[in-house]
């Protein structure tokens, strides 16, 4: 089949590659009872008084940058670190404050310094990596997962957006194999097998993605985007009635909603030229 229409063709190239970040940023965090909670304080949460400690102000921190009080949060973590200069838990969630305020500088100042603090410290690594990522800085952020999975080799959300990185960087081999490690870590983690599948079909091994988005639906029938590359992969290999049935499947099941607009049209396309077949 010829998609004919250039905005559908031109969709149907990228589809395979589509969602690889659609999780967006994943900041690794630390939660607000990682370290013993002391005594004298007033109150919990982010309108704690009478705050006697690095951790009480380490503690308060949190729950502002919960709130997305970022300004309250960093000025916490700012004492915290006053108080306690060798406070990687600050550091790292200072350093995420100022990424989430876009001041990225800083944030790779404060991850920097935990690394050299706690050089064990695999979500700082990871964090650091996120910087880069989000700054299209692609192998600056793959070196970054790279040594988060050095100090934490079942570090899966590394595993995962440095499989994305190796996808945008056109190195779809690299992303199987870290999709794949997923797997082997979490046989039921079913994001890895899709874009496992993405990289599949752009290698144009499409048995082994028809494999995987199967492997999907046998175990989530309402993740709908695997009905859509399905069908890709089956008119792909000229299997052109089953990609009619799973696109018509597509239609049926996929709410009408924005998330899926793009695709829906798509399918609609498709589905006509196939229909001339």
């Amino acid at each position: 089949m010829i998609i004919k229409n250039k905005k559908i063709r031109l969709f149907v190239i990228a589809a395979c590659v589509m969602s690889l970040m659609a999780s967006g940023t994943a900041f690794a965090e630390e939660t607000v009872t990682d370290t013993p909670a002391a005594s004298g304080k007033t109150g919990i949460g982010a309108n704690a008084t009478n705050l006697q400690t690095a951790y009480d102000y380490w503690e308060r921190g949190c729950f502002k940058k919960l709130k997305k009080d970022y300004d309250g949060a960093i000025a916490d973590f700012t004492v915290a670190l006053d108080m306690q200069k060798d406070y990687v838990e600050a550091l790292n969630n200072r350093g995420l404050c100022y990424a989430a305020q876009e001041r990225f500088d800083l944030a790779m100042q404060d991850y920097d310094k935990a690394i050299s603090l706690a050089p064990e410290y695999a979500d700082v690594y990871f964090n650091k990596a996120e910087l880069y990522a989000v700054n299209n800085r692609i192998p600056e952020a793959i070196s970054g997962y790279t040594d988060c999975l050095k100090v934490n080799p079942k570090h899966i959300d590394a595993y995962y957006n440095r499989g994305n990185c190796h996808a945008i960087a056109g190195d779809f081999g690299k992303a199987v194999e870290d999709y794949s490690a997923i797997i082997e870590l979490d046989s039921e983690y079913l994001d890895a097998y899709y874009v496992r599948g993405n990289a599949y079909g752009r290698m144009k091994e499409y048995e082994k993605a028809l494999a995987d988005y199967e492997f999907i639906l046998t175990k989530f029938k309402s993740f709908y985007n695997a009905y859509f590359m399905k069908g890709l992969v089956l008119e792909r290999l000229g299997r052109h009635e089953e990609a009619l049935q799973v696109f018509e499947l597509f239609l049926k099941k996929t709410p009408d909603i924005d998330m899926y607009a793009d695709r829906i049209a798509a399918a609609k396309e498709i589905v006509q030229e196939l229909k001339k077949k």
